[in-house]
């Protein structure tokens, strides 16, 4: 008997360290964003390479070099595409779309986070705007 509620208690334990670990509704609908900005890592790198082979910001046509023509979303993704504004600035936009998939928040629905490239002692980094609601909003775009 001593054994049988070992076990029982044992099992509630384990559910609720479950339950207490577990992503929440928020998280997994911040993750939708995060598989964005890590799908433009690619672009970002190219423009990346570009600038430090050519001292300016590239066009979408120059990054054709690259293999990168026009980014094609997995299916189970929240990324409607990835571009790079044409007007040699280096932006990388990334816009979202919720359709045709139940399973993403709502609030994603024709959001835009905009990287842009920014230059500082020869150094590259990257700064983000977003339309996102804050509670989908990255750190890095806060």
């Amino acid at each position: 008997m001593k054994s049988v509620l070992r076990i029982i208690v044992f099992i509630v334990f384990v559910g609720a360290l479950a339950w207490q670990f577990s992503p929440n509704e928020a998280a997994r609908n911040r993750l939708w964003v995060h598989r964005g900005l890590a799908a433009a890592v690619p672009v970002k790198k190219a423009v990346e390479k570009y600038y430090s082979e050519h001292a300016v910001f590239p066009a979408p046509a120059d990054l054709v070099e690259s293999g990168l023509t026009r980014y094609q979303p997995p299916e189970k993704s929240a990324i409607d595409s990835i571009v790079l504004e044409a007007d040699k600035t280096g932006v990388v936009i990334v816009s979202f779309t919720t359709y045709g998939k139940e399973e993403i928040p709502a609030a994603l629905e024709g959001a835009l986070v905009k990287l842009k490239p920014i230059v500082q002692s020869g150094r590259l980094s990257w700064a983000c705007t977003t339309t996102l609601p804050s509670e989908l909003t990255p750190k890095t775009c806060k």
